[in-house]
């Protein structure tokens, strides 16, 4: 199963694999309107120069981070945030996982329907 992810704060600057580009994190599990069947770990704007219209964007995974460069602040709410918002995705991740499996295991009985799909209004509620 995979591990949770040790999400970074807002604010924090990162530099992805391949990138030249330092990347401002603002944002958490974003759903591209062009792929809405996607979510991404993170959404940010390149530093220093932030976000310079709103089709600017970039979305990115925790594994495709090379290095952090700076850790965004970090207070008992931020905290608070970051332990709810691993434990909605974890069980989200759980659940899904348990739909493949019954899946595959019912693979000749075409009725049965995956029993839960990623909520992503859960998230938005964190």
């Amino acid at each position: 199963m995979e591990m949770a992810i040790d999400y970074l704060p807002i604010g924090s600057v990162v530099l992805l694999e391949g990138g030249t580009k330092k990347l401002m994190i603002t944002g958490f599990c974003t759903v591209p309107e062009e792929s809405p069947e996607e979510m991404y770990d993170y959404c940010g704007c390149v530093f220093p120069e932030g976000v310079l219209s709103s089709d600017e964007t970039y979305v990115f995974d925790h594994n495709q981070i090379q290095d952090v460069l700076f850790i965004g602040y970090e207070n008992d709410e931020q905290k608070s945030f970051k332990e709810s918002l691993t434990d909605t995705i974890g069980n989200m991740y759980k659940d899904v996982m348990e739909t493949v499996v019954k899946q595959e295991n019912n693979e000749k009985d075409e009725s049965v329907q995956p029993e839960k799909t990623i909520d992503f209004e859960e998230i938005e509620r964190l």
